[in-house]
């Protein structure tokens, strides 16, 4: 009959400790997913800043080699 009784207690630490493990594993994984979100948050300005920057490159480069060159610039770059 001890040896029932000193059997359900070690099963009942067991559990316990189990309990223990898994709720501080379950801390972590709440901890690696805030900072995996707060990176996701910085890839996703990171990438806007980028789309915004190549934008504007983009399209300064298109208006320039659309727009003719004024008349007194195009004079001053042969002369010059």
């Amino acid at each position: 009959m001890l040896d029932l009784e000193r059997g359900k207690r070690d099963l009942e630490q067991s559990i316990l400790r189990k309990d223990t493990e898994i709720h501080q594993m379950m801390t972590q994984l709440d901890d690696e997913q805030s900072g995996m979100n707060r990176i996701q948050k910085s890839i996703k300005e990171l990438q806007v800043s980028l789309f915004k920057t190549v934008s504007y490159d983009t399209c300064f480069i298109v208006r320039t080699e659309r727009e003719p060159e004024p008349h007194f610039v195009s004079h001053v770059t042969r002369t010059g």
